[in-house]
């Protein structure tokens, strides 16, 4: 037992000093992330205890307790062996001591049983000759060339991307761009072999689609997309968003703002065109060409013009006007853009790309990056924080995400080290990038039972109640639901809490619109006999719609709820562990009641802060 315990302390002692300084050697550069070099150095200093304990444990023979020491190297061999085993041949791993690695715990295994089952002076020779194996099995694995990252693929990667200006695209017989510049960061980071070849969108998404080992850039992650590929990113927040000129003044918080902002120039048969006209925009002019809608904005002709953020900075170049020209007034809708891998390509491979990427973000890297093609573009970063305009929850003031959850949440991400990257949109976008994206925190929201499984849940932020609303003076008397379900029509707002909840109760008499202050103006002019709100919200609500609370009156409380933070379902359960812990702390060091009672002084909080 002697020799075992000598073996076991060199090769451990080793083992653990290889680990602490280049885990690469036994995982492959797959381990170089932060979250692995950690984990990794954590069990180097692991190894170096037990190689330390069986050194001082070597001469004491046959003593119970050496036994139970052997006892224990048992189970950690056999339990090794297995994992690396599985590491190289299900996981795809590979380096150069990863299967000797896995050899020589096998052969300690092996030892391992016999230095229990047999007396020392019967068995020295056959262990001694184990050890020599071991150290020889050693040798090889140190002695082995690292496989290039494209071999854990089963092939080379094939990294391809298609004409897409000013994310990708040719100049002087070069591919260049923000995407491409990123992924050629993350080629030098992971060590994939490969180079990025220019191909038509359709010949890209063909390969992604059907073969093994291909990348495609850059790819908008769409619902339909999303479990065809795998993907890495965002690299890019594609928005399309109506643009005012700098110094206008015009500012818009929602929808009902943007349809009552003026004229919005078009750009015929263009995407963004048609999306106005599914939101009922009817002030539009359609332009033959995006110079030409522009030059409408920049002459004074109309207050605004649709566009996407990564065409603006062109359009402009290319009309010698400078990029600070013109503002985003407010954003209509939000895409993402990832690097798509195809489902044969390695998933560790896809990982490990990842964790580059997000390296970038950490490091400032990808910043850098961002603001030379886009100076006036907040990046993505490894989390999107979204909300809406929803006073005095959540608001815009002075070109600045406001209200308490969103105070609460900013101190969230402070503490959290996640950076400020708060977007206002419309409930609609905000609530479909939830529905759709990795690492998207939306705020705020109802655990409505129809969106428990959909979201992860932080909070309870806040609470509030939802009531129905008549005009003053309409005489209309609501003593229950099934009251409420004789009136002819009840004014709801697509998607909020208060509208699911009434059609959970099988009301069948609602009236949906995108913007709550339409609601307001169905009430007052008759369209709807009721309309829905929430206490903390309508008085806001109401103002902004032209009208006040002396123009309508409550009749009947449908029910009081907690509102909170929710997180895409693709977020990893220790991020939302985080941050409800985060969220509990402020509860407890009192910067949740600071905040909270800045814009409700009178709020009760006593269950707030309990949960």
């Amino acid at each position: 037992m002697k020799h075992l315990l000598a073996a076991t302390a060199v090769l451990e002692v080793g083992a653990g000093l290889a680990l602490l300084t280049v885990p690469s050697l036994v995982f492959g550069p797959a381990i170089d992330t932060p979250t692995g070099l950690t984990v990794a150095r954590v069990g180097g200093a692991a190894l170096l205890a037990i190689g330390v304990a069986c050194w001082l444990a070597r001469h004491d023979g046959q003593s119970q307790a050496a036994r139970g020491l052997v006892g224990g190297l048992l189970v950690y061999n056999a339990v090794v062996a297995a994992v690396l085993t599985y590491a190289g041949t299900v996981l795809g791993l590979s380096s150069g001591g990863l299967w000797p690695a896995a050899a020589i715990h096998g052969v300690m295994t092996a030892w391992c049983v016999i230095s229990l089952t047999r007396r020392m002076h019967s068995s020295a020779r056959f262990p001694l000759s184990l050890s020599c194996l071991a150290i020889l099995l050693l040798t090889a694995g140190h002695a082995t060339e690292v496989p290039a990252a494209g071999a854990e693929t089963g092939g080379e990667l094939r990294i391809l991307t298609a004409d897409n200006p000013p994310l990708n695209f040719s100049k002087d017989g070069e591919i260049t761009g923000l995407a491409t510049e990123v992924v050629r960061e993350l080629i030098e980071r992971t060590g994939t072999p490969g180079v990025i070849k220019m191909v038509t969108w359709p010949e890209g998404y063909r390969a992604l689609s059907t073969d093994p080992n291909v990348a495609l850039f850059s790819t908008v992650m769409t619902a339909e997309r999303k479990a065809l590929f795998q993907w890495v990113g965002p690299l890019v927040t594609l928005d399309t968003n109506l643009y005012a000129l700098k110094g206008s003044g015009i500012e818009i918080a929602n929808l009902d703002q943007a349809r009552k902002a003026g004229t919005i120039a078009t750009v015929t048969k263009y995407y963004s065109e048609q999306m106005l006209a599914d939101e009922n925009f009817t002030d539009t002019e359609s332009l033959p060409d995006r110079t030409t809608s522009l030059r409408r904005l920049l002459d004074g002709k109309v207050p605004l013009v649709v566009a996407s953020n990564t065409e603006m900075p062109a359009a402009l170049e290319t009309m010698g006007v400078p990029a600070d020209a013109v503002k985003n007034a407010f954003t209509l809708s939000t895409d993402l853009v990832y690097i798509a891998f195809s489902k044969g390509t390695s998933p560790a491979l896809v990982a490990r790309w990842q964790e580059a990427l997000d390296a970038m973000k950490r490091d400032g890297t990808f910043a850098s990056l961002y603001a030379r093609w886009f100076p006036a573009e907040i990046p993505p970063g490894v989390f999107q924080l979204v909300t809406e305009e929803y006073p005095p929850v959540t608001f815009m003031k002075g070109g600045k995400p406001s209200g308490f959850v969103t105070e609460i949440v900013r101190e969230i991400a402070a503490r959290q080290g996640v950076p400020d990257n708060i977007r206002l949109t419309s409930w609609k976008n905000a609530y479909n990038m939830g529905l759709l994206y990795p690492n998207v925190v939306l705020f705020s929201a109802e655990r409505t039972p129809e969106r428990e499984s959909l979201f992860h849940w932080v909070g309870p932020v806040g609470k509030n109640s939802a009531i129905l609303y008549a005009k003053k003076g309409s005489g209309i008397r609501i003593s229950s639901l099934e009251d409420a379900r004789k009136v002819a029509a009840i004014g709801t707002t697509t998607q909020w809490f208060t509208e699911q909840q009434l059609q959970r109760a099988g009301f069948t008499n609602l009236t949906s619109s995108p913007d709550p202050r339409a609601n307001v103006r169905q009430l007052m002019n008759g369209e709807v006999q009721l309309a829905v709100f929430t206490d903390i919200t309508v008085q806001e609500i109401v103002r902004e719609a032209g009208f006040s609370m002396a123009d309508l009156e409550p009749v009947f409380t449908v029910g009081r709820t907690y509102f909170y933070i929710a997180l895409s379902r693709d977020t990893p359960a220790d991020v939302v562990t985080s941050w409800q812990s985060t969220l509990d702390a402020l509860k407890q060091d009192g910067t949740f009641a600071r905040i909270y009672r800045g814009y409700l002084p009178e709020a009760e909080l006593g269950d707030l802060l309990d949960q």
